[in-house]
């Protein structure tokens, strides 16, 4: 059965042999360059990717800044608006006690006797000091006054510049935040270019490892179909050693008395094949004696001297669990030997 399948690796071979289409070196060439190009794509994908997240980084915690100095620009003008409020609150405050100072004057008629103290100056130095007596008492409340009021343009004005602070703020802001989001949909777009170079990787080397697998194939095939030329060359030189030996046996046995012969069918076995040993059971070395033949000991004894067609004088000298009836199996040293003989019909003569 071993030998059958060798012979059918041996046909299979030839055929692939046969049927094959070579794998120029160039084209494995061209593989790895392809490789190398796809691989390199991939690396400066990678590295555009990275410098892009650095960029990118660097925009968001340059919104991060803006975004806090929006929010303490904010708060500054609601800081100033509480003042001004403040301020307005005080004001409102003072007008409405100099209207009510100037409600008690009509009233009580004070004017006139504001008047009276003026003209009753015994001199004009006093006269000069009770009119400006009476100035200073009248424009205390206005002094004031316009006081809160310059204090409330100035902070109405600073409160302009921090609006046009914080709209600057927010302008660059919307800036930095446009400028995030076209880097977001760049490095969107290089992962796409990243996942494409290694796809593109990945066919290139799946192209490539398949020829280089069809190239071992093919070196194999020609390894067993240049095997199998020259295992049928030692079998057409076995055939032959064996024809010669056939008929020099033959002439061996001329002498000798058949007791019967015999048509069987005859297989070959080797002590080289996996798990043979190298004795028969009729106790004779295979080594030694390397021609016999394995026999059903009902139809031939062990120790018979039997002539086989093809095969020569040989001793019935072993066994076999698969040698039964009219079947023997044949000892060669070589598998070779076995390979040349396969199976076929034989004549079998007991020889005295």
């Amino acid at each position: 059965m071993k030998i059958r399948n060798i012979i059918g690796i041996g046909v299979i071979a030839i055929g692939l042999l046969g049927n094959s289409v070579s794998v120029s070196a160039t084209s494995i060439s061209d593989l790895k360059k392809q490789e190398s190009a796809a691989q390199e794509k991939v690396s400066a994908a990678n590295t555009d990717i990275t410098k892009s997240l650095t960029s990118i980084n660097d925009e968001y915690a340059k919104v991060d800044k803006l975004n806090q100095e929006v929010s303490d620009k904010e708060n500054k003008i609601g800081s100033q608006d509480k003042s001004i409020e403040d301020e307005q609150a005080q004001l409102n405050t003072r007008i409405e006690n100099a209207k009510d100072r100037l409600r008690s004057l009509q009233v009580n008629d004070s004017s006139s006797k504001m008047v009276t103290a003026v003209l009753e100056a015994k001199n004009a130095g006093d006269f000069i000091n009770r009119v400006y007596a009476v100035s200073v008492l009248q424009s205390a409340d206005n002094k004031t006054m316009q006081d809160v009021t310059a204090n409330i343009k100035d902070m109405q004005e600073a409160k302009a510049k921090l609006e046009v602070e914080q709209k600057a703020l927010k302008s660059k802001q919307a800036e930095a935040k446009q400028e995030t989001e076209k880097m977001d949909k760049q490095l969107v777009a290089l992962k796409g270019t990243l996942g494409d170079a290694k796809s593109e990787l990945d066919k290139v080397k799946k192209a490539k490892d398949e020829e280089l697998s069809k190239e071992a194939r093919e070196k194999k095939a020609k390894e067993d179909a240049k095997a199998a030329a020259e295992e049928k060359k030692a079998d057409a030189k076995a055939t032959k050693n064996i024809e010669s030996t056939d008929q020099k046996a033959s002439n061996d046995t001329s002498g000798k008395t058949t007791k019967k012969t015999l048509q069987m069918e005859a297989t070959a076995y080797s002590t080289n094949a996996p798990g043979m040993g190298t004795h028969g059971s009729y106790g004779l070395s295979l080594l030694s004696n390397p021609q016999q033949i394995a026999v059903d000991p009902t139809v031939i004894p062990l120790g018979t001297v039997v002539w086989v067609s093809g095969y020569g004088v040989a001793v019935a000298g072993d066994t076999g669990t698969a040698i039964k009836g009219n079947r023997i199996d044949v000892h060669f040293l070589s598998n070779e030997r076995c390979f040349a003989w396969g199976r076929k019909t034989v004549t079998v003569k007991v020889l005295d």
